[in-house]
């Protein structure tokens, strides 16, 4: 099912009836653009669609760090 979305925006593309300006064709450019990570993330579950969680566990690092230089000045 995924694989006919990808097929109809290529479809899309091709026909030439869109302008390089349009949203619609920026939009297709971006979902085609990402198809590999898109496959990836529907074939394992168990992949994260974001780096979220990341950028969570790291963001205590910096603070920690920082955060008494800040409260001396």
């Amino acid at each position: 099912m995924v694989s006919h979305f990808f097929q109809w925006c290529r479809d899309q593309l091709e026909c030439g009836g869109l302008l390089p300006s349009d949203p619609l064709t920026k939009a297709l450019n971006y979902a085609l653009n990402r198809e590999a990570s898109l496959n990836v993330f529907l074939e394992d579950p168990d992949v994260q669609p974001d780096t979220n969680h990341l950028e969570r566990a790291l963001r205590p690092i910096p603070l920690g760090r920082n955060y008494p230089r800040s409260l001396v000045m």
